[in-house]
């Protein structure tokens, strides 16, 4: 493993805002170089510990110029006003992470697990307006083969986990319970990618950096906060939903107000704190210089306006800006 010599990775830290000036000198075991390269790590979306591994060398080292070219592409896609939203729910999916906004503040952020490159999380924009609770899970045809891979390999897999074929047994469902592919909840924004969120049983993965790794739907880590902050609202609380995850049947809620969700790909933004983040260009869109996603293109049609958070007018009333409208 080769290690960076310490005056230089100072250097690089005070040059891109990550350690203060004052920290320019200092022992190789400084607690201050430690944080500087925590906050790099964190900007970049990789793990926050501090320790320069080879991913996080490889990142300090990468050409400005390139990281100014995904900034400048970023800045070509853009991302429509989302400030009228009173409340919304925003997937990072190079970043896989999931965040709730509430009234322009965030209200929660949780790891999320996204599609691998081969099953890439389709970016779009939609609502959220169904949570179902101890689902079934729905194998698709894609991803039969591998389960009857593991059964060949390890006879009456599919039984011990809860799987049954159905009809003429040409579809695989497995049931509800602790070991469904799903988890205990799913978030449904009904869609022609078929693609939602959900818990899972599969909790360790979340502890990666990097977590494209599902076959495209996102995998939340705090699914009962997630459901809280949407029923919050319709007098669910945490008791409420254990009672219905220990309940043996499978419940469907509506959302009484449908809540824009969107799934983006923005390899470069600025946080909360005004800093630049930029994140891994995990499916090549950013090489290819894809700037439009079909799906997210603004419709006619805005969000209806119990969505939108009033704005103070100072002399007249004014139409407000178009905002995105979910895919159909």
């Amino acid at each position: 493993t080769t290690l960076p010599e310490p005056a230089s990775l100072r250097r690089r830290l005070v040059q891109s805002g990550d350690l203060p000036p004052a920290a320019l000198t200092g022992p190789d075991d400084d607690p201050a170089l430690d944080a500087g390269i925590a906050r790099f790590q964190l900007r970049h979306g990789l793990s926050a510990d501090g320790v320069v591994g080879q991913r996080t060398l490889s990142t300090l080292n990468a050409p400005v110029t390139a990281q100014i070219a995904t900034v400048r592409l970023n800045l070509a896609r853009g991302t429509p006003d989302r400030s009228l939203l009173a409340r919304y729910v925003a997937v990072d999916v190079p970043g896989s992470e999931l965040r709730v906004v509430d009234q322009g503040r965030t209200v929660l952020r949780s790891r999320a697990i996204v599609g691998d490159k081969d099953n890439a999380t389709p970016i779009f924009d939609d609502r959220i307006r169904y949570v179902e609770i101890n689902p079934s899970w729905y194998v698709p045809t894609s991803i039969v083969p591998e389960l009857l891979e593991k059964e060949a390999k390890k006879p009456g897999y599919l039984a011990a986990n809860g799987f049954q074929w159905r009809g003429d047994g040409s579809s695989l469902v497995q049931k509800p319970g602790p070991t469904n592919a799903l988890g205990r909840i799913k978030f449904l924004f009904p869609n022609h990618h078929a693609v939602y969120l959900h818990d899972t049983a599969q909790r360790g993965l979340f502890l990666r950096s990097q977590r494209s790794l599902s076959h495209g739907c996102v995998r939340v880590e705090k699914p009962d906060e997630l459901a809280l902050a949407l029923l919050g609202s319709q007098g669910w609380d945490l008791s409420r939903l254990k009672a219905a995850y220990a309940a043996p049947r499978t419940l469907r809620i509506e959302l009484t107000r449908p809540v824009p969700v969107f799934l983006d790909y923005r390899t470069a933004f600025v946080d909360e704190q005004g800093r630049l983040n930029l994140r891994p260009d995990i499916y090549g869109y950013d090489s290819a210089g894809v700037t439009e996603f079909d799906d997210q293109v603004p419709a006619p049609h805005p969000f209806v306006a119990a969505d939108i958070v009033p704005a103070p007018v100072a002399t007249r009333s004014a139409a407000p800006a178009p905002t995105p409208r979910p895919a159909s």
